[in-house]
């Protein structure tokens, strides 16, 4: 770990190799001391870790991408992220970027799901710096909670799309219909137990917004349990009508913790 420091530099990043999620396994090392301290808190030493070079980035991307059996491969538009606590809050399509970068990104996608030789839908999530150089971060091997706005704002679903693929059947149109924003619905801190959701007519009452509830029937703090998607003639529009929305939305348990 020191040696990882001297060869890239300060900071880096430690992480665990298994069972690392929305930025758990992760420890950012400053310092030959905070190396210390991360090998700690990372279990020290009872999981296999590894050290990454730090990407200094100032937005997260993610491009859906899709691979019939056959080969045929469809890109989906490029979407910037947002989070709060690790955890995706915001997901906006198109992302804020250059033409330029756009394309870069969808061509990596692209390029990722040739060399894997996968299957079904992939989701590639990317870093991009102040002068628009891409980093791949991850590539998770399914359908993605960043391209759930893809069920209301794309001609074919990441759902839809990867039924397709892995049946046989031709792929279908990944085009964006429309600017869209999609927004996270977590479990309220403080409560446990069976799901209760409030604010569910005041958050449809709003035009362009489509409310995603999954059914889980307990809820946690800080668990994914739906979603909102609005939809806008531009992101800025669609974000704030989904922000709107989420303020209407409240999800608690019948058992409150203290």
């Amino acid at each position: 770990i020191i040696n990882a420091g001297e060869n890239f530099g300060y900071p880096f990043l430690l992480k665990s190799c298994t069972g690392g999620y929305d930025g758990k396994g992760n420890f950012v090392v400053h310092s030959k001391d905070e190396a210390d301290e991360g090998f700690k808190v990372l279990g020290n030493g009872k999981l296999p870790l590894m050290a990454e070079r730090f990407f200094p980035f100032i937005m997260e991307l993610s491009v859906l991408a899709c691979r019939g059996i056959n080969g045929e491969i469809e890109v989906y538009p490029v979407a910037e992220n947002h989070h709060i606590e690790n955890i995706l809050f915001e997901t906006k399509v198109p992302a804020a970027i250059s033409s330029e970068t756009t394309k870069n990104a969808m061509d990596l996608a692209k390029n990722v799901m040739q060399i894997f030789d996968g299957v079904g839908m992939f989701c590639v999530e990317m870093f991009v710096d102040k002068n628009g150089n891409l980093a791949i971060n991850e590539v998770a091997p399914r359908p993605h909670n960043s391209g759930h706005y893809t069920i209301e704002a794309c001609i074919t679903s990441q759902f839809e799309q990867h039924i397709r693929a892995v049946s046989g059947l031709p792929l279908g149109s990944a085009k964006l219909i429309s600017p869209v924003s999609m927004i996270n619905l977590l479990g309220e801190d403080g409560y446990a137990g069976k799901t209760i959701v409030f604010g569910a007519d005041d958050c449809l009452n709003i035009k362009g917004v489509t409310l995603h509830i999954y059914g889980k029937s307990q809820t946690k703090p800080k668990r994914k349990m739906g979603h909102i998607t609005a939809l806008g003639k531009t992101v800025d529009e669609a974000s704030m009508i989904a922000k709107q929305a989420y303020k209407c939305i409240k999800i608690i348990g019948e058992e409150k913790r203290g």
